[in-house]
């Protein structure tokens, strides 16, 4: 009471385990409340008042008490104050659940508060009341105060064909009152007006079939300039629409292989018979051990524990918006009336818009027919179920009655002892035992079974071998939607059972044991006779034991017999067990997989010649217990990776280019790639006429492989081995580059005479078109030159960027340090012989902010200025990101991309190529660059290209 608690808890150091523990207080405001609640919502004179008290604490425990409950009439004085008058009063005694029971009677019209005071065995005291109204006589209930509209029905729930007294109160008298009748998911029929006399009304509402399970009722007023609206849900739950089931079997234990006959029958909720169409399933019960239960719902909430739904909704013209009206200019416009007409009269401008929506009104409306606002919805499902409703509009309800289970039948001996003898399974001692094979979780099904006339419908079940308990479970439906289940259980069982123990599958060399358990349930201790029979040579019997044991089992008793067994050979073994006494016998009988001692397995070796030597070798162990048909070594090779590049020019040449970038990316690195094999001295026509699919990843005969190639779409395309398509796309894509360029000298992404010259875009095409003039290819005079002086011009304007940030006062036009794009316009100018030490100076300095990218274009650049030193920092510096993958001779750099991903040094693929270039440099003969040549040409795609068409061009190159 005084709010402190004290917890104590013990904890051991046996197990030197962490505890957590964590416990909840309740705190109330009160030791206990009370409610009270009245049996209708209002009430006519001469009609009985029951009224329900309960006293509760905050966890919902009971209080049991004694108090008091009175009947107030409620009225008021001159002062228009309210005061109450007992008229009638109980003394009351609430139960261990804290409940109680009063009974008035209402003997005059007028508004009543009914007062509940409960007092604990502690002498706390706590009240709970009930307001309602009773109507008599011609009280219209002008004298009585409301609150602004209410809607008030006679009782909590109706059925079918119950009249609904709903009672409509507003607060000003005379109210003219919109009364909408059953809207449903925000759509309203029209309304019926109805004028009040004084502030209390009667209206009465039939209830129909399609009314289940609910329905609402809705209104609106204006008092005071204000919309004042109410909104009732009326309850009709759905009892009628549950059917009675029950599921009837002729016998409680049944043997194995015995058919089982069952009866459903089905009666609605006033006992009649019912023609329905069911489904009935038989499985086993243990299922439900496994799965927790059963995975299907009960029918009868699926259809019916549902509710409709309706939201209230309202606009209004107070708040639209129209466009102004415009007057023709040789016209007078619009002029205020009078002095003030530019004044609102009751409300200024700010204030109505500040509140667009009338006090009452609830936002979120729809737009639709009426108050109700707002379309409904209507599922498929839905429709489906209001057709099936002898005509009810929207059948949905808000509880459902359980269905009823199946009674359990009394069954007599003379029938179970019948269907014992009809299974075929009490052997008399001589005649050949039946062996159990037949094991099955589900024993029948059918989806359509209709009833008869009577209700009835019959079905004869085939059990299977199991010895178990088997659970029958059925459910039907009906016109009008009605619906119901039911379940019952059967068991199949024998007086002499044997249980085949053994694993799931076995494994060549397992020696395991074999077990069975053998149960006794005759009346009399028997000497049994117990066999093991192994079919196949799968598994064989461990020498020196008896396949066959007797053993002496008292009643309702059980023995295990057990068998050492090994695995020989892999297949399907056939494991037989039988018990025989000279009353009763059972066999058994099951299948298990023998699986291969071992493994399917591949192991994988790699090697590379390099160019200084002659040969690679590969030592590998052969296992001694293998297959030596399912066994073959295969090798895999390629006569030159770096000859691959080849394969990924016709996507270039076929790709749909339009852009700076795709146009350059389409022809220079046929270029590169036609000069290095040329260099080479390769003869080009002789590679043309018989030239097969260089990728290392494929095997077969070379011929083969030759004619898949020339199949492939681009065959034909490819430039380097074509003198035409070599000059058009040469001249072409020249022609067209040219034509990009801007005024300025720089490039954007197309071109026109809005372009704008983006500083990455012309590093691109400066990059790609020295790249072409090495590869002797002749650019027309001054493209080249404007480009490299725009870059050369950038690169100042960012120098004085980074020195500017050093100032006392750091202008806007200022950055920190020098960035990625800085570090690829320097490898590009310095290709062209132009310096600026200074903003190398300041790339060296911030080089552990640049990407890997840039790390490696900033290294090309410092290679090409003789800046060894520098260059030799940048190159420790990426190399901290390299892995190598000696076994399949590969390098990469590990990036761990720092959120860049998007930004064009963010792309691993030309990260890879420039290091592979900046390798070519300083480490041309390195275990690094030949691992990194593979690595790009083993993540192509589809062999052949990288990710997009700039990824494939500086790969090439």
């Amino acid at each position: 009471e005084d709010h402190r608690y004290e917890i104590s808890v013990e904890v051991t150091d046996e197990s030197r385990r962490t505890i957590l523990g964590s416990g909840q207080v309740l705190v109330a405001r009160k030791p206990f409340s009370v409610t009270t609640w009245a049996d209708r919502g209002h009430y006519e004179v001469g009609q009985p008042i029951e009224i329900g008290v309960r006293a509760m604490t905050l966890d919902q425990k009971g209080v049991k008490g004694t108090g008091r409950a009175s009947l107030l009439k409620l009225g008021y004085n001159e002062n228009g104050e309210p005061k109450e008058t007992e008229v009638a009063g109980q003394d009351i005694t609430t139960d261990d659940d804290g409940q109680a029971k009063v009974k008035f009677s209402a003997t005059e019209a007028g508004q009543y508060r009914v007062s509940a005071k409960v007092k604990d065995a502690k002498g706390r005291e706590q009240e709970g009341g009930v307001f309602f109204v009773i109507r008599g006589g011609a009280n219209d209930g002008r004298d009585y105060r409301f609150a602004q509209i209410e809607l008030v029905p006679e009782k909590a729930e109706y059925a079918p064909g119950e009249d609904v007294k709903l009672l409509i109160n507003t607060e000003r008298a005379d109210s003219t009152v919109f009364f909408y009748i059953k809207p449903s998911a925000g759509i309203a029929p029209r309304p019926q007006v109805l004028k009040l006399a004084g502030k209390s009304s009667t209206q009465t509402i039939t209830v129909a079939l399609g009314d289940m399970p609910n329905f609402f009722v809705e209104a609106f007023t204006v008092s005071d300039g204000k919309v004042h609206s109410a909104m009732r849900e009326i309850a009709v739950p759905p009892a009628k629409r549950v059917l009675n089931m029950e599921v009837l079997a002729d016998a409680e234990k049944y043997k194995p292989r015995a058919k089982a006959k069952l009866k459903i029958k089905l009666t609605d909720t006033d006992g009649k018979a019912f023609i329905g169409s069911t489904v009935v399933t038989v499985y086993d019960k243990s299922l439900e051990y496994i799965s927790g239960g059963s995975n299907v719902p009960k029918i009868a909430d699926y259809f019916w524990k549902w509710r409709r739904q309706h939201n209230q909704g309202s606009q209004t013209n107070l708040g639209a918006l129209f466009q102004s009206l415009n007057i023709p200019s040789d016209k007078p416009g619009w002029q205020a009336l009078g002095v003030f007409g530019d004044l609102t009269a009751d409300f200024s401008v700010d204030e109505f818009s500040a509140k667009p929506r009338q006090a009452g009104m609830k936002d979120g409306a729809g737009r639709g027919a009426g108050f109700g606002g707002g379309r409904g919805y209507r599922s498929a499902s839905n429709m489906a179920l209001a057709a099936d409703m002898d005509g009810a509009p929207e059948p949905i309800a808000a509880t459902a009655a359980p269905a009823p289970p199946g009674a359990p039948m009394e069954l007599s001996k003379s029938k179970a002892d019948k269907n014992g003898a009809e299974g075929g399974a009490g052997e008399a001692p001589g005649q050949p035992v039946m062996i159990r094979t037949d094991f099955a979780d589900s024993a029948y099904w059918t989806q359509a079974l209709e009833t008869n006339s009577d209700g009835l419908a019959e079905i004869e079940v085939p059990l299977p071998d199991n010895l178990t308990t088997w659970k029958i479970k059925a459910w039907a439906m009906g016109h009008g939607t009605k619906v119901g289940e039911a379940e019952a259980e059967i068991i199949t069982s024998k007086d002499l059972i044997i249980r085949l123990q053994a694993p799931r599958f076995f494994v060549e060399k397992d020696e395991v044991t074999l077990s069975a358990n053998v149960h006794n349930y005759l009346d009399a201790k028997k000497d049994v006779k117990v066999s093991l029979e192994l079919e196949g040579t799968c598994l064989e019997a461990m020498p020196g034991q008896e396949l066959t044991k007797t053993i002496s089992l008292e009643s309702k008793k059980e023995q295990r017999v057990d068998w050492r067994v090994k695995a020989a050979k892999e297949g399907t073994a056939i494991v037989r067990m039988k018990a025989i006494t000279d009353a009763d016998s059972d066999a058994m009988q099951m299948s298990y997989p023998v699986h291969v001692h071992g493994m399917l397995k591949t192991e994988s070796w790699s090697a590379a010649i390099r160019p200084d030597g002659q040969e690679a070798k590969i030592a590998f162990t052969v296992p001694n217990e293998r297959r030596p048909d399912q066994s073959r070594l295969e090798v895999r090779y390629s006569p030159s990776l770096a000859t691959a590049m080849v394969d990924a020019l016709p996507y270039l040449v076929d790709y749909p280019y339009g852009c700076t970038e795709q146009t350059l990316n389409r022809f220079v690195p046929a270029v590169i790639a036609r000069k290095v094999l040329i260099d080479m001295g390769v003869d080009l026509a002789a590679v043309k006429e018989k030239r097969t699919n260089l990728n290392a990843q494929e095997i077969g005969d070379p011929q083969k492989r030759a004619e898949q190639w020339k199949e492939l779409r681009w065959s034909d395309k490819n430039p380097v081995f074509d003198d035409t398509e070599h000059k058009t796309i040469v001249k072409v894509g020249l022609e067209r580059i040219t034509s990009m360029q801007n005024r300025d000298g720089g490039w954007g992404w197309f071109s026109g005479d809005r372009e704008y010259s983006y500083p990455h875009t012309t590093a691109v095409v400066v990059h790609g078109l020295q790249v072409a003039k090495a590869a002797d290819l002749a650019i027309v005079p001054g493209v080249l030159e404007n480009g490299v002086a725009w870059l050369s011009g950038y690169e100042a304007n960012e120098v004085r960027r980074i020195q500017r940030w050093r100032e006392k006062d750091t202008p806007r036009d200022s950055k920190k340090q020098a960035d990625n794009t800085d570090a690829l316009v320097r490898m590009i100018l310095a290709d062209a012989g132009v310096k600026n030490d200074t903003m190398t100076d300041f790339l060296y300095r911030d080089r552990n902010d640049l990407s890997v990218y840039a790390k490696c274009v900033f290294g090309l650049a410092l290679d090409t200025e003789k800046k060894t030193e520098k260059r030799d920092m940048l190159l420790q510096n990426v190399e901290q990101f390299l892995v190598q993958d000696d076994e399949n001779q590969t390098a990469r750099l590990d990036l761990r991309n720092g959120g860049y991903w998007w930004s064009w040094y963010g792309s691993e693929i030309e990260a890879h190529a420039f290091y592979l270039k900046l390798l070519a440099r300083v480490k041309p003969k390195s275990a690094e660059a030949s691992g990194l040549v593979k690595f790009l040409l083993n993540n192509r795609k589809n062999s052949t290209w990288w990710n997009s068409t700039r990824d494939t061009a500086y790969c090439i190159e």
